[in-house]
């Protein structure tokens, strides 16, 4: 079995510009058929420019971002809510918000035999219809 890591090891300055180390290690064991003490390393150094290292940078902050973006995506609460969760939300009975549909007092639509109610118009009503 084998598995590989990689880790930067020294970054120093020389000559006016950075230099880093990088350590890939592939870490080989029982599982690929090797007979010894255990586990062996293969180490390989690379030192880099500046100009790959900051490809290296602008490469992972993309990677992050989208990274960021998606998490936040699956965090926001969804656009529609139907009764129940628009009566958790408004922290009322989902008697109140039944009530409210057939008063037409609150913004809401139909989507066949279901009511549903948009966030951003809820919010926006409630805006309007502050004491």
């Amino acid at each position: 079995m084998q598995s590989a890591s990689i880790a930067v090891v020294d970054s120093t300055k020389r000559s006016g510009y950075a230099i880093a180390q990088i350590v890939t290690c592939i870490h080989t064991g029982w599982g690929n058929g090797q007979r010894g003490s255990g586990a062996r390393k293969m180490i390989s150094k690379i030192n880099l420019e500046p100009e790959d290292i900051e490809a290296i940078a602008i490469k992972l902050v993309s990677i992050f971002e989208d990274l960021i973006k998606k998490e936040i995506q699956w965090n926001q609460p969804s656009e529609l809510m139907d009764v129940r969760s628009l009566a958790s939300f408004l922290g009322v009975e989902p008697s109140w918000v039944y009530k409210q549909v057939r008063q037409s007092g609150i913004p809401f639509f139909k989507v066949g035999k279901y009511t549903r109610f948009r966030r951003s118009d809820i919010e926006r009503w409630i805006e309007r219809n502050k004491n």
